[in-house]
């Protein structure tokens, strides 16, 4: 069974990552400074690797840091 504060958690990120998307979409609209929106774009592709690491069935994890290595 998963962690419910773990999809919590998840789902916050998610959330957080749309809304940086957004932000950038609004810095290219607005015609911000490059250098911001580099900031907001190396945050999307952080926080993207961040989410994508989180393990979605933590029993099978746990599993997988247990085994030999091949």
């Amino acid at each position: 069974m998963r962690d419910p504060h773990a999809a919590g958690q998840h789902n916050m990120l998610l959330e957080a990552l749309t809304n940086l998307q957004h932000a950038l979409d609004l810095l290219d609209q607005a015609s911000a400074p490059a250098q911001i929106g580099a900031h907001v774009d190396l945050a999307i592709h952080e926080l993207s690797a961040a989410v994508a690491a989180i393990p979605r069935d933590p029993i099978l994890s746990q599993i997988a840091r247990n085994a030999e290595p091949h």
